[in-house]
């Protein structure tokens, strides 16, 4: 792919500009894999609504409430929002169950 591309080049006079990848910062990791996230930032009304929500699969209810975790912890809300977005809202509430009130 790459000599196409430089046969090209020669060939055109075209130059390739190359974007560089994007890359997360590495401050404020998210927890990885499945380990359930630490809940102790995040109030009771925004575990509860997302438990609920998880357990009814209503995604514009777990988006808000992803969101507002976020607000409160962005470690825990990144790793609940890659659950959400997975839409493996089982997994999602297993994480949430044990702090629901």
């Amino acid at each position: 792919e790459n000599e196409l591309f430089d046969m090209v080049q020669r060939q055109t006079g075209v130059e390739y500009r190359y974007a560089k990848q994007h890359q997360e910062p590495q401050s404020d990791p998210a927890p990885q894999g499945d380990e359930p996230p630490s809940l102790d930032d995040l109030p009771s009304a925004v575990i509860d609504g997302l438990y609920a929500a998880a357990k009814r699969g209503d995604i514009a209810a777990i988006d808000t409430y992803v969101t507002q975790a976020s607000e409160h912890d962005r470690s825990t809300g990144l790793h609940l929002r890659r659950l959400a977005d997975r839409f493996d809202y089982e997994a999602l509430a297993s994480a949430l169950e044990p702090s629901v009130h």
